[in-house]
């Protein structure tokens, strides 16, 4: 499972910093494209503007027998605007909202050990659903949205 989460992970944030190299967040001092996931870090990422935060659910077996697995996971992401005002929060939301639905696709990737240096292919590709978008919250001076997926991936548990 921890495989799938970080080739997701590892995947959206690659992709980001192809689509859009100056949405970066700082966490814990470090300047990275603004892709986290929230059980991955020692810092409250709940604030981080412009940001894209993964979180994991639930994760089943799929039909009997099968190695195939699922994984839920939400992506949460705000903006407060640029402006002083904010009147450009729903502007910069829906920006958000594009660079999301473009990072997410093609909708599989190849699944690998990140765990080692160079990272190492396990040989198989794991897919998710298309993205399913929440509507906009607006709370606190800041614009905010979840988006959801289920991530699909053959078990590397041996039998």
């Amino acid at each position: 499972m921890q495989f799938a989460k970080d080739s997701f992970y590892v995947t959206l944030r690659e992709r980001l910093a192809e689509v859009n190299p100056a949405r970066t967040t700082v966490v814990d001092g470090v300047l990275r494209p603004a892709v986290v996931v929230g059980e991955n870090e020692s810092s409250d990422i709940a604030a981080l503007d412009g940001t894209f935060r993964l979180s994991w659910g639930e994760c089943a077996n799929v039909g009997g027998g099968s190695k195939l697995m699922k994984m839920s996971c939400t992506i949460d992401y705000m903006t407060p605007g640029t402006v002083g005002t904010g009147g450009d929060r729903g502007r910069l939301l829906g920006t958000m909202d594009g660079e999301l639905m473009a990072i997410s696709r093609p909708l599989r990737a190849v699944k690998s050990d990140y765990a080692k240096v160079p990272p190492v292919s396990m040989g198989t590709q794991m897919f998710w659903t298309d993205l399913e978008f929440a509507a906009p919250k607006d709370k606190a001076g800041r614009m905010s949205r979840t988006a959801s997926t289920t991530v699909y991936f053959v078990s590397e548990v041996k039998e």
